[in-house]
C-alpha cells in the first residue's frame, strides 16, 4: 500500500503489516488531475515541481494539510495507484473495502458544494459524489467519514447527517451508521444501493461493487458491462448462494428473461427481503454435490461438463416447484401491468418480504410446447408473492436447477440458461435462449 506524507508530500509503500495510521481523500475527479505517474516523475515534495501547476495540487494540497492539522502523517488518495500496471490496478480494486474500513478518517471533498455562506444544504444534497458507483463502498465501508465543500468548509460527518445521506442514497439507515452488518442484506438490497450510479467505463458498474459483497475477482477491461455484472453474480451465488440474485425486474416485453440480470439498476424496486423459516424448502447444494465424481465414469464427467458446462463458472442449487394452477388464486402479483396467461408453474424461493413472513416469493415459469414437459421459462411477469407456504408444502417438487452459459447461442445479452433435473434414472440437462430450447444433453447416472 502507498501513501502520501502529508508534511514532506513524499510517497512511500507500505508492507500489509507495517501501515501507518491515516487517512483517505475520496473526490470526484476533474481536469488536470495528480495521476501517479505526475507524483513519482515530477515529486510534490519538491516546491518547483511541474505537478504543483496542475489544477489538481491543491486539492491534494488541502487534504493533506487537514489530515496534518487531525494529528494524521499519511493519506492516501487513488493518485497513490500506479494504473498502468494491470495486477496492481486489481489488486487495489480487490482491497478498496479494506481500504476504507481500516482509515481513521474518510475525507469526503466536494468541488460541487459552496461555501456555506452560499447556502450549501441544497447542494450538498445534489452533488455529482452521491451519484457516482465508486462512491457506494466510500460511503459505507468506513466507520468515520466528514465532509467539505469546495473551499474545505465543514459540512458535517456520516453520522451527523445519516438520516439526510439515507434519503438521498436509499442506502439502509442501520447500514450507514454500522449498527447493523452489510452481510446482513440481501444480494439483492446491495444491488439496489447501487441502482441508477454512473461510471465512466462500464466495466466499472460491476467493479466497484466488489467489496460490498466482499468478493475477488479479475478485472477485464473491455468484456462490456453486461458479462462482468454476470461474472459478480455467479461469484455472490457461489459463495453465498443468495436466491434474491433471481429478484429483479426487466423493463422489455419479450416472451422470456434471461434468469440473472444485465446491471444492477434492475434491483432498483427490490423490497427489503428476509429469509424464509419455512422448513419445507430443501437445502442448497454444490455442484460437486449435484455431479459427485464418484458416481461418474471418468468419460461420463467429462461428457457432462463439456457438453452441459463447457464455460469456467457454473452455479447449481435445489429449487421447489408447484404447479401454477394449485396457487393461481392465492398468488400476490408484484407487476400487475404485465400478462399473466403463459405461467404454468411457481418456483418458490427461499426469501419473502418482512412484511409477509409466512410466505415465500416466487418466480412465474412457463412450459414452452416443444419441450417434452422438460424445459421451463421464466415469464415477462417475473415476482410474485406465495402469502401461507406451509398450506402447499405436500405439494412441493424438488428440483434440480443448473444456471450455466449457452454456448450455441450468438446473443450475448442471452448466454445464461436454466436447467432442471427432473428424473431419478437419468440426467436431462436442457438449455435455451431467451427464443427457444435449442439443445437436449442425456447421460446417464
Amino acid at each position: 500500500m502507498r501513501l502520501l506524507n502529508t508534511k514532506s508530500l513524499e510517497l512511500q509503500h507500505f508492507v500489509p503489516n507495517q501501515v501507518p495510521d491515516y487517512v483517505i481523500l475520496s473526490h470526484r475527479w476533474a481536469s488536470e488531475e495528480l495521476t501517479f505517474e505526475d507524483i513519482t516523475k515530477y515529486p510534490v515534495s519538491n516546491p518547483n515541481s511541474p505537478a504543483r501547476r496542475k489544477q489538481g495540487f491543491s486539492k491534494v494540497q488541502g487534504a493533506c494539510k487537514l489530515a496534518a492539522r487531525d494529528g494524521y502523517g499519511w493519506i492516501w488518495i487513488d493518485s497513490c495507484i500506479d494504473k498502468s500496471s494491470s495486477s496492481e490496478l486489481q489488486e487495489t480494486i480487490n482491497s478498496m473495502w479494506n481500504y476504507y474500513e481500516q482509515s481513521n478518517i474518510f475525507y469526503v471533498y466536494m468541488a460541487d458544494v459552496p461555501d456555506s455562506e452560499a447556502g450549501w444544504d441544497r447542494r450538498f444534497q445534489k452533488s455529482e459524489w452521491f451519484t457516482r458507483g465508486w462512491t457506494l463502498q466510500e460511503l459505507i465501508a468506513p466507520a468515520y467519514v466528514e465532509f467539505y465543500t469546495g473551499n474545505w468548509s465543514p459540512i458535517g460527518t456520516k453520522l451527523e447527517r445519516h438520516k439526510e445521506i439515507a434519503n438521498i442514497t436509499k442506502i439502509d439507515l442501520d447500514v450507514l451508521v454500522q449498527a447493523e452488518s452489510i452481510d446482513n442484506f440481501s444480494a439483492a438490497e446491495r444491488f439496489s444501493w447501487a441502482a441508477h450510479r454512473q461510471v465512466t467505463r462500464e466495466e466499472d458498474e460491476t467493479y466497484s461493487l466488489l467489496g460490498l459483497f466482499h468478493v475477488d475477482m479479475p478485472m477485464l477491461y473491455g468484456e462490456g458491462g453486461k458479462k462482468a455484472f454476470t461474472r459478480l453474480q455467479e461469484a455472490i451465488y457461489n459463495s453465498m448462494l443468495d436466491q434474491t440474485l433471481f429478484l429483479f425486474s426487466y423493463s422489455s416485453h419479450r416472451e422470456s428473461q434471461p434468469l440473472l440480470a444485465d446491471c444492477p439498476t434492475r434491483f432498483c424496486q427490490i423490497a427489503r427481503c428476509a429469509s424464509c423459516e419455512t422448513r419445507c424448502f430443501p437445502s442448497h447444494v454444490s455442484y460437486s454435490d449435484v455431479f459427485p465424481t464418484s458416481n461418474w465414469s471418468v468419460q461420463a464427467h467429462e461428457q457432462i461438463m463439456t457438453t452441459v458446462t463447457p464455460f469456467r463458472n457454473e452455479i447449481s442449487a435445489t429449487i421447489s416447484l408447484i404447479d401454477d394452477r394449485d396457487v393461481s388464486n392465492r398468488l400476490m402479483f408484484l407487476n400487475d401491468d404485465e400478462s399473466r396467461t403463459e405461467i404454468s408453474h411457481v418456483a418458490i424461493l427461499n426469501h419473502t418480504l418482512i412484511d409477509h413472513i409466512e410466505g415465500a416469493l416466487c418466480l412465474l415459469l412457463f412450459q414452452p410446447p416443444d419441450s417434452e414437459g422438460v424445459a421451463f421459462h421464466r415469464t415477462r411477469s417475473f415476482l410474485a408473492l406465495l402469502p401461507c407456504v406451509k398450506e402447499f408444502t405436500s405439494r412441493l417438487q424438488k428440483q434440480r436447477i443448473l444456471i450455466c452459459p449457452d454456448p450455441s447461442s450468438s446473443d450475448r445479452n442471452q448466454r445464461i440458461d436454466i436447467t432442471f433435473a427432473l428424473d431419478d434414472d437419468q440426467f436431462l440437462a436442457w438449455s435455451w435462449s431467451a427464443r427457444c430450447v435449442n439443445h437436449r444433453s442425456a447421460v446417464p447416472v
